[in-house]
């Protein structure tokens, strides 16, 4: 939700003025804030896709591993290691995804700390 900050202040131009220039800031900071926050959103909803990937293959590559050991079929062995790769892979695009959430919130943060000392100019 954004909110919109209208200051009147006595000036030589009247006892109305209201301060457009630092309002702009303020909500051009509040849109770039909410698409950092859509964005984290989507990155949040990755990283859980890409858990549940994970977790999947390495179901199925524990079963591929158990099928190996009942049937003694080396085909299955192959395909267990395979999923461990897939799994591996998976593991390196989590890291990714990680890395760029934390540089959402980074990001979030020091906009809201920016964010907050623009409300303060506008009071002083």
């Amino acid at each position: 939700m954004l909110h919109f900050v209208f200051v009147v202040r006595s000036s030589a131009l009247g006892p109305h003025t209201v301060l457009q220039a630092p309002v702009k800031k303020v909500q051009q900071a509040g849109l770039k804030r909410k698409a950092i926050s859509e964005e984290t959103g989507c990155l949040k909803k990755l990283k859980l896709n890409i858990l549940n990937d994970i977790d999947a293959v390495l179901k199925f590559a524990e079963r591929f591993a158990d099928k190996a050991e009942k049937l003694r079929d080396i085909m299955f062995i192959a395909k267990s290691n395979s999923l461990h790769c897939t799994a591996k892979d998976k593991e390196v695009e989590l890291k990714s995804v990680t890395d760029q959430l934390e540089a959402s919130r980074v990001q979030l943060q020091d906009l809201q700390g920016s964010l907050l000392i623009l409300s303060c100019q506008l009071w002083y």
